[in-house]
């Protein structure tokens, strides 16, 4: 069997034992763990909606994820359309930063209220652009994360299958300042290439300066869409 057949099989088998030895669901405390590890993608509703309805009645629910798809379905279920969780639901973030000692956050609000990882990411590219920490662990992520935030603003912006840094043109009109970008995001989002930018002596500043760059590019091109991200990110 496959690793997603395996996967199934286990989590079926669990829900069935769960009512062996005249245990009642309204008794137990139930948590599982990321069960849509190793399934297709096309498993994510089935099984979110197979936890959210068989597990309803049980004392208490705990449901842990990797994925965000995952996490936004079964959300739909326990949060208003505004993103506020109902009465007795609440999520939380595991959280750690380089290397450092992970914390359970009770969720931001600006996870809780948007189904996009578009939000999250320009979200935390802001955060880099306020930081004042000196510590290079602490940017290591800058540079994939505004790939991420690239590839996916210029994807709605010019819908072609070229790759985002044949559309920077879209935000930069200077030839010098679009290969500046390139070259931070496209090494730096690489493991094999990140070291060649971590010999530049200030990469902390280095990663605000084009975080700032893209920042002040997207509000000038197009100063809409930056103000209602910043509105709802803030």
């Amino acid at each position: 069997m496959s690793d997603g057949e395996r996967t199934a099989i286990s989590l079926a088998y669990f829900l069935v034992s769960l009512g062996q030895n005249g245990q009642r669901l309204e008794d137990l405390v139930v948590f599982v763990d990321d069960p849509i590890c190793s399934l297709d993608a096309n498993h994510i509703y089935d099984v979110a909606y197979l936890l959210v309805t068989s597990l309803k009645a049980c004392r208490q629910l705990f449901i842990s994820t990797h994925s965000s798809e995952f996490f936004n379905t079964i959300k739909q279920d326990w949060a208003d359309r505004g993103g506020k969780f109902k009465p007795q639901h609440v999520a939380y973030l595991i959280y750690r930063e380089g290397r450092g000692t992970s914390q359970l956050l009770v969720l931001p609000d600006h996870l809780a209220k948007f189904r996009s990882d578009y939000h999250h990411v320009f979200y935390c590219l802001r955060q880099f652009q306020a930081s004042a920490s000196q510590e290079v662990d602490a940017y290591l992520s800058c540079p994939n994360l505004l790939r991420r935030f690239l590839e996916m603003y210029l994807g709605f912006r010019r819908p072609t299958p070229k790759g985002y840094l044949t559309k920077l043109d879209v935000l930069f009109d200077d030839e010098v300042e679009r290969g500046a970008v390139a070259r931070y995001v496209d090494e730096g989002s690489h493991s094999a290439s990140t070291l060649r930018l971590l010999e530049f002596s200030d990469f902390p500043a280095m990663s605000r300066g084009m975080v700032e760059r893209v920042m002040r590019a997207l509000e000038r091109v197009d100063p809409d869409h930056y103000s209602v991200l910043v509105a709802e990110t803030t």
